[in-house]
């Protein structure tokens, strides 16, 4: 076999594994900001400055058992800025929310889901905490959570005396909540992005039809949920025909081996 059919067979490999693993690029969100959440108090999407709470988009990922997601918001950086900590419990200003994951995505009403909270929505069934949400990244855990929302603390928890957008799901009660695995969780200010890394092995997110996310900060003043459907697995009538050109590749070097 000379080296160019090495490489043609190479090439083909790699191929194959890229459109096994690799997930789609887009130059815009998986899931574009298109959701409002109840008790906005009529101030629509974004209570108070976009600047400085709007969100854009989320993005949402399995690599293996690894879940990503990845929140685009103007928050991004803020958390250690003490804003607002006046209004806040223990002054300690507006920080970063929990993470919470589901399989399903049900929320109340029709989108832009204006009237969808923690109380008619979806029951979310994991909660990635994270392990100082006033800071700048770091480590997280994977809780696994009831579905009543007994186990999870609304942003009524963490804001006091302003208007925010009360009866959101804000932060995992770690005390209730059964944990899962560990992850990680970061914040990108060039991106203006908040990313979230963690091991969902054994979990129904591994199972289920897709994924669904919720996010927000603790005041929850903008907040995003959404959700994509599990990646298909390949027909085999698709892997037979993937197959069968990498034989045929074969196929052309063997008789190449025979003619040298």
């Amino acid at each position: 076999m000379d080296s160019r059919t090495v490489r043609s067979l190479a090439a083909a490999a790699t191929l194959a594994a890229g459109l096994a693993l690799a997930p789609a690029a887009s130059a815009a969100p998986m899931i574009p900001d298109n959701y409002i959440g109840g008790d906005a108090h009529g101030l629509g999407d974004v209570i108070g400055d976009p600047a400085a709470f709007g969100v854009s988009g989320m993005d949402i990922a399995v690599d293996g058992t690894t879940l990503q997601v990845t929140v685009y918001t103007a928050f991004a950086g803020r958390a250690d800025d003490g804003l607002f900590a006046a209004y806040t419990t223990a002054n300690t200003g507006i920080g970063y929310g929990d993470l919470f994951l589901a399989s399903a995505w049900t929320p109340y009403g029709a989108a832009p889901y204006a009237d969808d909270n923690a109380s008619n929505g979806t029951a979310w069934t994991y909660g990635f905490s994270l392990g100082d949400r006033w800071g700048m990244g770091g480590n997280g855990a994977l809780y696994a959570l009831s579905g009543d929302g007994s186990d999870i603390f609304l942003s009524d928890a963490f804001i006091t005396g302003a208007t925010y957008r009360n009866g959101q799901e804000v932060a995992v009660n770690t005390d209730a909540a059964d944990f899962v695995s560990n992850g990680e969780w970061w914040i990108d200010t060039d991106a203006g992005a908040i990313g979230f890394f963690v091991d969902i092995a054994g979990t129904t997110l591994m199972d289920g039809p897709g994924i669904a996310a919720h996010w927000g900060p603790t005041c929850q003043n903008d907040v995003i949920e959404g959700y994509v459907p599990a990646a298909p697995v390949p027909e085999p009538a698709s892997m037979v025909l993937l197959g069968t050109g990498l034989l045929g590749l074969a196929g052309v070097g063997r008789k190449k081996l025979r003619r040298a």
